[in-house]
C-alpha cells in the first residue's frame, strides 16, 4: 500500500512542532489524536534519536496510516503508535509536549482528547492543536475555544492567545 503523508497537513506540522512546540532533542512528545501521522513524523525529526514520539488516535484505521508512515520513513526507533482507549488516557507527566494537527475535530469526543493530552504533560510542558476554521483565516481553534476550559480548566485564559498558526 502507499505510505501518504498528507501533503496538506505536513507544512502545519512542521509550523506546529519547529515554532510552537519546539521539542528539544531527547524529548519525550504526544501526538494525540495522531492522525496520518503528519505531526509525528515532524516531532521524531524534531527530538532526533534519542528522543520519543508517542502517537495515538481512538481511530485505528488513523493509527495504521501513521505507522505506515513511521515504518515507511525509518522512524520506528523514536514513535510508538498505537490505539487510544479513551478509558485508558496516557498516564500524567509523560510527555514535554503534546499536539495534533487538523484531526481533533474530526474524532467523536475532541474535548476528551484534548483534555488527555493536556493530562499527559509534564509541569510546563507545552500544548498546541491546528484545527481548519473559516475560509482565508487559516486554520485557527475558534471553535475549540468552548472547549478549553473544559479540557485544561484554567490554562484556556493562558492558550487562547497562541490558538492560531498562520503564514507570514
Amino acid at each position: 500500500s502507499r505510505v501518504h503523508v498528507g501533503a496538506l497537513q505536513r507544512p502545519w506540522a512542521e509550523r506546529l512542532a519547529s515554532g510552537v512546540l519546539r521539542p528539544s532533542t531527547g524529548a519525550t512528545c504526544l501526538d494525540l489524536p495522531c492522525g496520518d501521522g503528519a505531526l509525528t513524523v515532524a516531532l521524531a525529526r524534531a527530538v532526533g534519536p534519542t528522543g520519543t514520539v508517542i502517537a495515538l488516535d481512538t481511530d485505528a484505521e488513523a493509527a495504521g496510516s501513521c505507522a505506515a508512515a513511521v515504518d515507511a520513513l525509518g522512524l520506528r526507533s523514536r514513535c510508538s503508535v498505537g490505539v487510544l482507549d479513551p478509558d485508558d488516557p496516557p498516564p500524567s507527566g509523560t510527555a514535554d509536549v503534546a499536539g495534533s494537527v487538523l484531526t481533533l475535530p474530526h474524532r467523536r469526543d475532541p474535548a476528551a482528547l484534548l483534555a488527555a493530552a493536556a493530562g499527559a504533560l509534564r509541569p510546563g510542558g507545552r500544548l498546541a492543536a491546528t484545527v481548519w476554521g473559516a475560509p482565508g483565516r487559516g486554520p485557527p481553534l475558534d471553535h475549540l475555544l468552548p472547549v478549553l476550559p473544559h479540557a485544561t480548566r484554567e490554562l484556556a485564559p493562558q492558550l487562547a492567545p497562541a490558538l492560531s498558526l498562520g503564514f507570514p
